[in-house]
C-alpha cells in the first residue's frame, strides 16, 4: 500500500473526483500497479532500502487516451451506479484544466516522491535514472502550474513547456537528444 499511498499523493487532485472511502481508493490504486491497459501498468520504483522513496509510472504517448478510459472505468466500477453520472461530471471539470496531449514518445503519468524523501535528490535521481533507461526518446508530461519545485526540476532536466500554462495542469515535454 506504499506505492498506492505514494501515487495517490501524486495526483490527489485527479484522485479526489472520485467519491470513495479512502481505503478502497488505495486498493483500486494498488490494483492497478501492474495491471495491463491502466496508466500504472509500467512503473519505476526507486527505494531507500526497502522503503520506495520515489515512484514513476510511464508508457507510450499514444496509448494515453485508452489508458486513461481504462483506469477511470476501473474506478467507476467501484462506486454505486447513482454516484457515476456526479463523478464523470467532476472529471469532465479537473480534465478541462489540463493542457491536452496526443503526440508521440513516452508518457510519464505520475512522478512522485515520498514526503519524508523530498529536497533530498530522490526526484533528480529517479528521473534521470528513467531517463537513462529509456534513452533518448521524446518524453511528456503534465505537471499542476503552481509546482514550482517540479517545475524547476523538469527544466533542469531539458523539460519544456508546451504552451504558455493557460490551464492548471501544464504540459512539458523533453525532446529526444
Amino acid at each position: 500500500m506504499r506505492l498506492a499511498t505514494l501515487i495517490q499523493e501524486a495526483a490527489a487532485g485527479y484522485y479526489g473526483v472520485f467519491a470513495l472511502p479512502y481505503s478502497e481508493l488505495l486498493e483500486e490504486i494498488a490494483s492497478q500497479i501492474l495491471a495491463a491497459g491502466t496508466e500504472l501498468e509500467s512503473i519505476w520504483v526507486l527505494r531507500e532500502g526497502d522503503v520506495p522513496a520515489g515512484v514513476a509510472a510511464a508508457f507510450d504517448a499514444s496509448s494515453l487516451a485508452i489508458r486513461r478510459q481504462v483506469s477511470l472505468a476501473r474506478f467507476l466500477k467501484r462506486l454505486p451506479r447513482e454516484d457515476r453520472r456526479s463523478c464523470l461530471a467532476r472529471m469532465q471539470e479537473y480534465v478541462a484544466e489540463i493542457e491536452p496531449y496526443s503526440g508521440d514518445g513516452l508518457y510519464l503519468a505520475r512522478v512522485a516522491v515520498s514526503p519524508a524523501y523530498r529536497k533530498r535528490g530522490v526526484a533528480s535521481r529517479l528521473m534521470k535514472g528513467l531517463i537513462a533507461e529509456i534513452g533518448g526518446e521524446k518524453i511528456a508530461l503534465h505537471v499542476a502550474t503552481d509546482n514550482a519545485a517540479a517545475i524547476a526540476l523538469y527544466r533542469k532536466l531539458g523539460f519544456n513547456p508546451l504552451l504558455p500554462h493557460a490551464k492548471q495542469i501544464g504540459l512539458f515535454i523533453r525532446y529526444s537528444t
